[in-house]
């Protein structure tokens, strides 16, 4: 998905303000990455209230497939916690334990939800038609990265710099191996099927300073909503995709994945960016005002 910004630089002093919008852009860029040391790239949100809803909870529909609609109200428990949005449950109320069910029954209709899970365009789709249905079309901004929608490998620096900005994030891998006593050959297809999941931490050192995931140098935290319960894995480069490891205990432990998808929502504009914006566009004001003064 693209964004384009168009400016109108008229009689202002054309060049000024068009060097003046590429600072602000570098700006608002470098505070994404934080202050983290060079090679150091660390951020954790387990901790700032997302749900824990299991898809095999009582009620829900196609329990065993629901792990992408669970996935995205775990993820929008977040964003009602954390930016104060009271209209993303049933009947636009609060989001609470109590009918979770009912709204990942709501947002899986609206992601054509079946036997066979949901497709990454329906998954797409279903959350921008529930928050357009819950008032907030115009207020929950969704990015992606993915091989199936648009062609862009999901990359560990895209992940990090959604984390850094407090926007939650849902990933979707395809599993190539299962885990012991879970079928666990090896298939390399994808063809075992696929899960998803809330991210909650991106943890990476870069000991070689290579810029590329080697083994054991990196791991993400996740609400896994096969059980509600929060997980961890080891991720590798291999190639252009990141494999996913489980680590952290649960029905999938020992297996790995490949990941093709993810997801991303936040508030329009992000918070975190109207303090920078101000200050750029006073900076922009009062070079103009120069510029007058001048003719």
């Amino acid at each position: 998905m693209k964004h384009q910004t168009q400016c109108s630089s008229k009689t202002f002093g054309h060049h000024a303000v068009r060097c003046l919008f590429a600072a602000s852009i570098m700006v608002l860029g470098a505070s994404a990455r934080g202050s983290d040391p060079l090679g150091e790239y660390h951020v954790d949100l387990s901790g700032l209230g997302y749900g824990h809803t299991s898809q095999t909870d009582p009620g829900i529909n196609f329990g065993e497939y629901a792990c992408g609609p669970t996935a995205a109200i775990n993820s929008f428990f977040f964003l009602q916690n954390q930016y104060k949005f009271t209209t993303l449950g049933p009947g636009n109320g609060l989001l609470s334990e109590d009918n979770a069910a009912e709204a990942v029954n709501e947002i899986g209709s609206l992601m054509h939800l079946n036997e066979s899970g949901v497709t990454i365009q329906n998954f797409i789709t279903g959350k921008e038609e529930y928050l357009a249905q819950h008032g907030l079309g115009n207020r929950i901004g969704i990015e992606w990265q993915s091989q199936y929608v648009g062609g862009i490998i999901p990359t560990w620096d895209w992940l990090y710099r959604q984390l850094k900005a407090k926007q939650d994030v849902e990933i979707a891998f395809s599993w190539m191996q299962l885990p012991p006593g879970g079928g666990g050959a090896a298939t390399g297809d994808g063809t075992a099927g696929g899960h998803m999941v809330t991210l909650t931490s991106f943890d990476f050192s870069d000991a070689n300073a290579n810029g590329f995931i080697d083994a054991d140098e990196a791991t993400l935290d996740f609400m896994d909503p096969y059980g509600g319960t929060h997980l961890s894995a080891s991720i590798t480069m291999d190639g252009p995709f990141m494999d996913i490891y489980y680590v952290g205990g649960g029905a999938m432990n020992g297996a790995w994945g490949q990941i093709h998808s993810a997801v991303a929502e936040s508030p329009i504009p992000e918070p975190s960016t109207y303090g920078l914006f101000g200050a750029v566009l006073l900076i922009i004001g009062v070079s103009v005002s120069r510029l007058r003064a001048k003719r």
